[in-house]
C-alpha cells in the first residue's frame, strides 16, 4: 500500500475539518467502507503470524472433519482424502473440508445449550475423577437436561461441562502435564450409541471442556484401547460431520445459566480463517 500522508497533510475535503480521511482509501472509483483496516494487509497479517509461538492444540479448540480419519478406510468427511500431498496443492482450501469454510457462511452462530454435569453430580452426590476415565452416557446428559428445564432442539451446538479446564487451571505446570500425559480423561461415552444419539438429536455441533468430548482411554468390550482409537472422533469427525471443541472454558458460563436458570443462549465462534486449517481455537462467545 501507497505511503499514507500524516495528520496535517491529509487533503482537505471540502465541509470537513483539516484531517479527514475520506477518500484515501478509495480505489477504482469505488468508495471506501474499511478506514484504517486496509491497514490490514497481506504482508502486515504473514508478518503477524510469524509471532505465533505456542501450540493451539494444548488449548481451547475447534477440530475439523481432516482431524481425524475413518481407521477403516484412511478418509475423511464426504470421502475427502488429506494426504500431505492434497494440502500442498493451491487448490487445497477449495477441495477439502478444512476450517476456513465456516468463514464463508458467517462462521459458527447459532443456539447453544449447556449441560452441566459438574453441577448436577455436586446436587446428586456424584463423585467422579476427572482424570480416571469416568464417563456419561445419553441417559445421564438427558437427565442432566430434564434437570436444567431444557429441551433440545435441531441445531443446537451441545456444550458440556465436567470441570476439567477449572481443574486444570489450579495445577501448577508440571502438574497440567502428568494429568494430561496420564491418557485418562472424564467425558461422554465413546460408544456407536452416543453417536448415534448425538445425530439423532441433530446437533450442529459439540463440545466440552474435556481434552476430546468423550472419554479416554476408548473401551471396547471393557478392554482399554489406545487412544487412535477414539470412537466419537470417527463417527462426529469422519462420517456424520459434527465439528467437535475441546478444552472449552464453561465456569463463568456455568454460573451464568445458574444464575439466570437459563441454559440455552446464542453462541458465536469465529475460527482462524487460514487456508486449510485443520484446528484453530474457538474464539467463541455466549450470550444470555
Amino acid at each position: 500500500m501507497a505511503s499514507l500522508p500524516n495528520f496535517d497533510d491529509l487533503p482537505p475535503v471540502r465541509g470537513m475539518p483539516q484531517g479527514c480521511a475520506w477518500g484515501i482509501f478509495d480505489k477504482d472509483d469505488k468508495k471506501d467502507i474499511l478506514g484504517t483496516l486496509n491497514l490490514l494487509t497481506r504482508e502486515v497479517v504473514k508478518d503477524a503470524a510469524a509471532e505465533v509461538e505456542f501450540n493451539t492444540q494444548a488449548s481451547s479448540q475447534w477440530d475439523r472433519f481432516v482431524y481425524f480419519m475413518h481407521h477403516p478406510t484412511g478418509l475423511a468427511y464426504n470421502g475427502a482424502n488429506p494426504t500431505i500431498e492434497a494440502f500442498q496443492t493451491p487448490k487445497s482450501s477449495q477441495t477439502l473440508p478444512t476450517l476456513d469454510h465456516w468463514h464463508q457462511r458467517g462462521c459458527v452462530t447459532g443456539p447453544g445449550v449447556l449441560i452441566d454435569f459438574k453441577s448436577y453430580a455436586q446436587s446428586h452426590g456424584i463423585s467422579y475423577d476427572q482424570f480416571s476415565g469416568f464417563r456419561i452416557g445419553a441417559t445421564e446428559l438427558e437427565e442432566v437436561a430434564s434437570w436444567q428445564g431444557v429441551t433440545f432442539q435441531v441445531g443446537d451446538i451441545l456444550l458440556t461441562r465436567f470441570g476439567v479446564t477449572e481443574t486444570l487451571s489450579q495445577m501448577t505446570g508440571a502438574g497440567q502435564g502428568g494429568a494430561m500425559r496420564s491418557g485418562k480423561m472424564c467425558g461422554l461415552e465413546g460408544s456407536n450409541k452416543m453417536a448415534r444419539w448425538l445425530w439423532d438429536k441433530h446437533f450442529a455441533a459439540v463440545a466440552s471442556d474435556n481434552i476430546a468430548v468423550e472419554a479416554m482411554p476408548p473401551i471396547f468390550d471393557g478392554v482399554e484401547q489406545p487412544t487412535h482409537e477414539l470412537v466419537l472422533h470417527q463417527w462426529c469427525l469422519t462420517l456424520l460431520g459434527i465439528p467437535l471443541g475441546d478444552l472449552w472454558d464453561l465456569k463463568a458460563l456455568a454460573h451464568a445459566c445458574r444464575a439466570s436458570r437459563q441454559y440455552s443462549f446464542l453462541i458465536t465462534s469465529s475460527p482462524l480463517n487460514f487456508p486449510g486449517a485443520v484446528a484453530s481455537p474457538p474464539n467463541a462467545l455466549a450470550i444470555l
